[in-house]
């Protein structure tokens, strides 16, 4: 609510996080949901309505939500996870399997685990 006891509906900063409200019944969103903002940008947000970041599952993949902004990375990176694993991330934001390019150099991610394989 605003200070003179408007009620608030959309993604709004709550509780130390962001949220996102119903905007027909201004109640936190009870669905996972990856949805677009009235500005524009997509997000993330739980079954909480709590907008989320770092490595998240969503339609069958991980992708990794930049833990700043919240919207879904646009750039190949190797990153460490809010769990403390480092993961390749690529343009699309999805997290990459496999044998991948990275550094000058071709690496293999367990297609299970995606974790960079220490087996030779």
């Amino acid at each position: 609510m605003t200070d003179n006891g408007k009620a608030l509906s959309g993604v709004q900063e709550w509780a130390g996080s962001y949220w996102d409200f119903d905007k027909t019944n201004y109640t936190l969103s009870q669905k996972k949901d990856y949805f677009k903002s009235d500005w524009g940008d997509w997000y993330l947000k739980d079954s909480t309505g709590r907008i989320q970041s770092g490595v998240q599952e969503w339609s069958g993949s991980y992708w990794y939500f930049d833990p700043t902004t919240y919207l879904l990375s646009q750039k190949k990176d190797y990153i460490k996870s809010q769990w403390g694993e480092w993961y390749l991330v690529g343009n699309d934001g999805r997290i990459q399997s496999g044998v991948q390019e990275w550094a000058g150099s071709y690496w293999y991610f367990d297609p299970t685990y995606y974790t960079l394989s220490k087996k030779t």
